[in-house]
């Protein structure tokens, strides 16, 4: 993905992987976070959402991100469909994402396509 964060793993030598203590907040082992990679906190940050005909659907901020996903607070309380693109204002980037979670206004979404729009 273009713009979405770091690698998730260091490596000591060629073909070995050791896995990266969980971010601050983030809960190791069998708990309820089961994202693949540590996510960065952003502040600030805003975008907007759209569905897959390209019509408006709400603003929104990121509240944390991901190699793979992020986690979106929601202007409006409107429903949502299970996929619909992102587009995130300072990466420049509109992102086709599908809805993995919810709780209120604040979801979680994985990304499943990036274009680079600068």
């Amino acid at each position: 993905m273009i713009g979405f964060g770091k690698p998730t793993a260091k490596t000591d030598s060629p073909g070995a992987a050791v896995a990266e203590a969980p971010a601050p907040g983030e809960k190791a082992g069998n708990g309820a976070d089961k994202r693949r990679s540590r996510r960065i906190r952003t502040s600030l940050r805003t975008g907007q959402l759209y569905d897959m005909r390209n019509n408006f659907l709400c603003d929104c901020q990121v509240r944390d991100r991901s190699v793979g996903g992020a986690k979106l607070r929601l202007m409006s309380n409107i429903s949502l469909p299970t996929v619909f693109k992102f587009h995130d204002d300072v990466e420049c980037t509109l992102v086709e994402v599908e809805l993995r979670w919810r709780n209120k206004n604040e979801i979680g979404v994985q990304f499943t396509y990036t274009v680079s729009l600068g």
